[in-house]
């Protein structure tokens, strides 16, 4: 009876026994559904559905921000990547250890686990909760083509390699996600169903892969090497679209521009996949553009000689509007460059403490930059002038302090007194010397000159007269005037609290502008870690 039943099933469709039986969607239905989670289909192939995030409100005129570290996800090791889903539900961390980690960023912002004691040692008082760690799995190194096979006995078989997560990037909706190995590999591993298993690898590089970037739209991926290759894959097919060309170091950094600059909109929900300009910084301090519209992959570049900073740079941004770019330097400075003609607008000078600057993020109202540096994170407001104000007065000292020889003639002497030596002019006429007037600065103020001119040429006329006399020449020639001290100049920046005394490895801060994300590692580069990773609040402060 069974066989029957089953030839009939066979045979044609068929009502189900039970009426109580549920059929299960097949395969094509479960890819259609996805594909309608991930946006609307009247929308064009490739854009971003801005309708599933809500912008905080305010966030994008606001004056400021108060942004409050509330919990730690403690790890054991350096974080080396970080990433996350577009609405926040999950967050996932690559560590120095190997393992990826999974935490529920809502739980963890909403539950009641705490932070031990001994974990709260040196955090702020507002870290209290801990981050919830969901599951974890370790970046394996998968065996390649050529490699033999495992051996038929169980107690022969020797367990994969774990390689440090240099890299990671997530899907919009945790469908998988793809991770960078130390032997130049690309794990892509499944998330939402069947955990932590790799699908695939995507083998070109010979490197440790320092950087993944899923494109906009997630049919393709950017990914930087030590090897100094940038790659772009189309992750329907595994293969390489395109290599780019241009770079000469290890790759620090990718990003894709705002909309701004493809679509000529304000939206920066309206990205598309094939309407991006790419940005990628090399280790040497060398920033790469490529339009992606472009069929020859022609690159722009510019170089750190050309901005007149050291040659190195781990992170670079773009502006909300698209039209600057940001990258942080080895010398305590952060480069404001104009994306049109490629030259440094100005120099953001951090303290001399701060050491490197390892990674830069702008904020939704494209008036505050935040600055990750070894001492802690700044978020400079760039409309304040103060700093500014104050290195133009420098460089104008500066200039002022160089001044060229003038011809001295021969001293003079007579039967009854002997003049002084005095500089000349082309026309032969004596010219006043600048001379610092004591206030030991080097540098000679309109004041001391004024001062000095008079005061010269009354003792060169009256040598031989008492003091009184020229005391009384000084005074006809008026006050003289004193130079007013420098104003201080206003802090253009304010202190994030929560991290101090490690390298920032990563910055960032949801689509939706209410929460930001920081962890310390060294990826694999010089420097120290605090093995912290925080989640903060971000509060925007409109102004009435």
């Amino acid at each position: 009876m069974d066989s029957m039943k089953w030839e009939e099933n066979q045979a044609g469709p068929s009502q189900p026994a039970d009426e109580h039986e549920v059929a299960y969607p097949d395969d094509a239905e479960i890819d259609d559904y996805l594909v309608d989670k991930e946006g609307d289909k009247d929308e064009p192939e490739g854009t971003y559905a801005s309708a599933e995030v809500v912008m905080q409100p305010g966030v994008e005129i606001a004056e400021s921000y108060g942004i409050d570290p509330l919990v730690s996800a403690v790890h054991p090791c350096g974080i080396y990547c970080a990433a996350a889903t577009r609405n926040m539900r999950w967050v996932f961390t690559g560590g120095e250890d190997g393992f990826i980690r999974k935490w529920d960023f809502a739980q963890s912002l909403a539950g009641t686990a705490t932070l031990t004691q001994n974990q709260r040692h040196g955090l702020v008082d507002s870290i209290q909760k801990a981050g919830v760690l969901v599951s974890a799995w370790e970046n394996e190194v998968q065996p390649g083509p050529g490699d033999p096979p495992p051996p038929e006995d169980p107690a022969l078989v020797v367990p994969p390699a774990v390689s440090p997560v240099y890299s990671i990037d997530v899907h919009s909706e945790a469908v998988w996600c793809v991770t960078g190995l130390e032997n130049g590999n690309i794990n892509l591993w499944s998330v939402r169903h069947d955990e932590g298993h790799c699908q695939h690898v995507l083998r070109a590089h010979s490197s440790a892969v320092s950087v993944l970037k899923i494109a906009p739209g997630e049919r393709s991926l950017i990914s930087g090497s030590w090897d100094k290759r940038l790659l772009h894959w189309d992750l329907d097919t595994g293969s390489i679209i395109r290599e780019y060309q241009g770079p000469g170091s290890q790759i620090t950094s990718a990003c894709f521009s705002p909309s701004a600059i493809a679509l000529g909109g304000s939206d920066p929900a309206d990205t598309a996949a094939g309407d991006s300009v790419l940005m990628a910084t090399s280790f040497d301090g060398s920033i790469f553009l490529y339009d992606l519209r472009d069929p020859a992959g022609n690159v722009r570049k510019i170089d750190a000689k050309s901005c007149k900073s050291p040659p190195w740079a781990i992170s670079a941004c773009w502006s909300i509007d698209g039209k600057r770019i940001y990258c942080g330097r080895r010398d305590n400075n952060v480069d404001e460059i104009d994306f049109a003609e490629g030259l440094v607008l100005r120099k953001l000078k951090l303290p001399n403490n701060s050491q490197f600057v390892t990674n830069v993020s702008v904020m939704p109202n494209d008036r505050h930059l935040l600055c990750g540096s070894i001492d802690n994170i700044r978020m400079w407001d760039l409309t304040k002038s103060g700093e500014t104000k104050r290195i133009e007065k420098e460089r104008d000292r500066e200039s002022s302090s160089i001044r060229p020889a003038l011809p001295i003639k021969p001293a003079v002497k007579t039967d009854e007194t002997a003049v002084k030596s005095e500089p000349m002019d082309e026309d032969g006429e004596p010219v006043v010397r600048w001379e610092d007037e004591g206030d030991g600065d080097g540098v000679v103020d309109e004041m001391e000159v004024e001062g000095a001119g008079s005061a010269e040429g009354s003792d060169n006329r009256d040598a031989g007269a008492g003091d009184g006399e020229r005391a009384g020449e000084k005074e006809k020639t008026g006050p003289q005037k004193k130079e007013e001290p420098d104003e201080p100049p206003e802090v253009p920046f304010g202190i994030i609290p929560g991290h101090h005394g490690g390298v920032i490895s990563h910055l960032l801060i949801d689509p939706s502008k209410h929460y930001m994300i920081s962890s310390s590692g060294t990826r694999g580069w010089e420097g120290t870690s605090t093995n912290m990773c925080l989640f903060y609040e971000i509060k925007a402060v409109v102004a009435p």
